[in-house]
């Protein structure tokens, strides 16, 4: 009577406590995001009855698409079973689920069944862009320091640049290592 169950088997069957080795593959992916993209790698390894095809849209949102096999038959509990997948997968990396929009569905006069998964960026991916802009944008001030604010400035925009950067590279690292450190 329980009308959630496919999606909370497909939820469970991704799982960290049931995936054995492959939860040290997602986790060497580094990121939700990451092991979508190679989700048309990995599903051949779990199903056979269905291609499944990943798009990049964002860096927190990807669409996938999954079309039967020919010959096989598929039921329409299998769609709440793939998003069950997909909200699992992010217990993997310890993170609150993602949205998920089932645009289109082979079971309401669809071609093909596509899912539209969008998350929350987490703080590591939040101090990684920051970072990038920095090594963009601190050896451009290193440069200009000298003519903005005379040569003696040079030497503490540098030292303050390093030390911005190494901090931002630290905090990112820090981030990964206690993910991955919870599951071992």
């Amino acid at each position: 009577k329980n009308h959630g169950i496919a999606q909370e088997a497909g939820s469970f069957a991704t799982a960290p406590e049931t995936l054995g080795k492959l939860r040290s593959y997602f986790l060497s992916l580094g990121s939700p995001g990451k092991a979508y993209e190679k989700i048309s790698w990995i599903a051949p390894k779990i199903t056979r009855s269905s291609d499944y095809k990943s798009n990049k849209i964002s860096s927190n949102r990807v669409e996938i698409t999954v079309t039967p096999r020919e010959g096989t038959r598929e039921e329409p509990f299998q769609c709440k079973n793939r998003i069950g997948n997909f909200e699992g997968l992010f217990k993997v990396f310890d993170r609150k689920p993602p949205q998920i929009e089932h645009p289109e569905c082979m079971f309401k006069n669809g071609e093909k069944c596509r899912y539209i998964i969008s998350w929350d960026k987490s703080l590591s991916t939040l101090f990684k862009q920051i970072r990038n802009y920095s090594a963009i944008i601190l050896p451009l001030l290193c440069c200009a320091s000298p003519f903005l604010f005379g040569p003696k400035v040079l030497l503490i925009t540098l030292a303050i640049s390093g030390c911005i950067f190494t901090f931002l590279s630290w905090l990112i690292e820090k981030s990964k290592n206690k993910k991955l450190t919870k599951y071992q």
